[in-house]
């Protein structure tokens, strides 16, 4: 005869474990979308992050080259003099010496040149450096009409920016002429829409494929780059260890997505080696793809152990406690049903979720384990936000929140709020205060003029955009005032001329404009502002 305790007994313990898969069920389901949501996060967050580093190394180069480019138009100041070959020859000794600095003040340069075009002169007229022992030794000039125009490795680097028509990034290739495998920025010159010639820096492709072998990510994953075309430039399988690179195949099916987009928050699984592998990807400035991979296994690793965790706390309590947990189901179910509904806005993207109160069992285990991995991705969130958007150096924003901020005027623009001005500032003397005084000093100096800035415009966000660039975006309220505050500006600057340091004697060039009705874009405002700000530096240097 069967007793009534012992099917009780098989009652409560059959009800118990019916309710232990249960609750194992959704909390294993919820925890998947958190795991899931967190890990797609932090992966890109990690790409992106990666990504700004690199870009760091390809706009210094841009910045240089553009700066070349510039100066090599400005410099020519009669443009029909150039087939006189004594005005040539006067020209390009001028302008060598101006490129030589610049080449100096940038990391990574194997090799820079000036090309007029080849119906200047001798077909060889320019110049051409190369990096040989740590210095910059002359190269003769490549004559172009010896090699056909679709001859990359050899002329490549003059036809191909040309026939764009605008400064490109030329696809890494081997460069037979100085026998190294590099990547080149080019830039076309033109002088009153007429074509002058070319000027470029060559780049050694090592110094951004080590940069992307040094990538790591959780345990095992890496980066990996690929070209605008899908090609495989940088990949540490590259090398040769018996193994095929992921884009050799196993991405095939994704290279269309991943050629027409910028970046994707969500990330791309897919099967590689006999496991599978989860994928974020981001694009650099040079058109290149960035790519971060990491075994599924090991993005997941804490989730399986949490559900491990789980699993082994339910089938305890269910075998130990069987009838405290028949009568406590629902002080039980209750805070579980809150966590649950906690871990489904998680997994939403609300970090600040209020969790339940974190009691002395395995729900209030639960709880604080959930609430240290929410704690711990909000401060990896806001590390990396800081990281991204603050420059080390003086505390204010970068370019980058600059370019959001920019973003968010052009919004606001469209919506009919054009109340705003920006100005823009360039710090003078910079490189003197470095050259004689040492970096050390030149820090000193672009503090003490962020710090100046942010003192004159202390109710606008300051940005510093450029190595000695800065920007103030005014508000409807400072934009009454400009003029007061311009003033106020230039008399707080001349009152440091008699500081005793010449790092704390701040030379500042400035420009400003307000928002047009005519403007399409804060960028046209900050065009503006930006040209103001070159009169005013050249203004500047007259009075000097």
């Amino acid at each position: 005869m069967r007793s009534i305790r012992n099917r009780f007994v098989v009652m409560v313990l059959t009800g118990i474990f019916t309710c232990a898969i249960i609750i194992g069920y959704v909390t294993w389901s919820n925890i998947e979308q958190l795991e899931a949501a967190s890990s797609s996060q932090i992966l890109n967050l990690m790409c992106r992050q990666e990504t700004m580093q690199i870009n760091q190394k390809i706009a210094s180069i841009e910045n240089s080259v553009d700066i070349l480019a510039a100066l090599s138009i400005d410099e020519l100041d009669e443009p029909e003099k150039i087939d006189d070959e004594a005005y040539r020859t006067s020209y390009l000794k001028h302008l060598d010496g101006i490129t030589r600095h610049v080449v100096d003040f940038t990391d990574g340069v194997v090799s820079y040149y000036f090309r007029f075009k080849p119906e200047v002169g001798d077909d060889r007229s320019g110049f051409f450096y190369r990096l040989e022992d740590d210095i910059f030794v002359p190269e003769d000039i490549t004559p172009l009409a010896a090699y056909e125009p679709d001859d990359v490795e050899h002329v490549g680097w003059y036809y191909k920016p040309v026939s764009a028509g605008h400064p490109i990034w030329m696809e890494p290739y081997y460069n037979k002429n100085i026998d190294i495998y590099m990547t080149s920025y080019v830039v076309p010159l033109y002088k009153e829409e007429e074509l002058i010639g070319i000027v470029g820096m060559d780049i050694d492709f090592s110094l951004i494929d080590d940069q992307v072998r040094e990538i790591k990510a959780f345990d095992t994953g890496y980066a990996f780059l690929l070209s605008s075309e899908g090609d495989l430039y940088s990949h540490p399988l590259l090398d040769g260890n018996g193994s095929e690179p992921e884009p050799a195949r196993s991405l095939d099916q994704y290279k269309t997505f991943i050629q027409e987009n910028e970046a994707s928050d969500e990330l791309i699984t897919y099967p590689y080696l006999g496991e599978n592998k989860m994928l974020a990807f981001s694009t650099l400035r040079n058109g290149m793809k960035l790519l971060l991979t990491v075994p599924e296994k090991e993005i997941f690793a804490r989730r399986d152990q949490q559900i491990r965790q789980i699993l082994l706390i339910f089938s305890c309590a269910g075998l130990v406690f069987a009838v405290i947990a028949f009568m406590a189901a629902k002080r039980i179910t209750d805070p579980l049903a809150r966590l649950t509904a906690a871990a489904r806005e998680i997994a939403d993207g609300n970090l600040d979720v209020e969790l339940p109160e974190a009691k002395n069992d395995e729900v209030g285990d639960l709880t604080r384990t959930l609430g240290m991995t929410t704690k711990a991705l909000k401060k990896q969130i806001a590390d990396i936000n800081i990281k991204a958007y603050r420059d080390p150096l003086t505390g204010v924003r970068n370019r980058a929140a600059c370019s959001m901020m920019m973003d968010e005027l052009t919004r606001k623009m469209a919506e009919g709020d054009r109340s705003f001005g920006i100005v823009v500032m360039d710090v003078n003397n910079l490189k003197t205060i470095n050259d004689v005084y040492g970096h050390v000093r030149g820090d000193d100096y672009l503090k003490a003029s962020c710090a100046f800035i942010c003192r004159v415009f202390r109710h606008s966000p300051v940005f510093r955009i450029g190595g000695d660039e800065f920007v103030a975006v005014l508000d409807v309220n400072e934009l009454k005032h400009q003029e007061i505050i311009m003033h106020r500006f230039e008399e707080e600057m001349d009152k440091t001329v008699a500081n005793e340091n010449p790092w704390e004697r701040l030379s500042i060039a400035r420009g400003f404009a307000a928002c047009r009705p005519e403007d399409l874009s804060a960028d046209a405002v900050f065009e503006r502002a930006d040209s103001a700000m070159y009169e005013n530096k050249k203004k500047m240097k007259g009075e000097i």
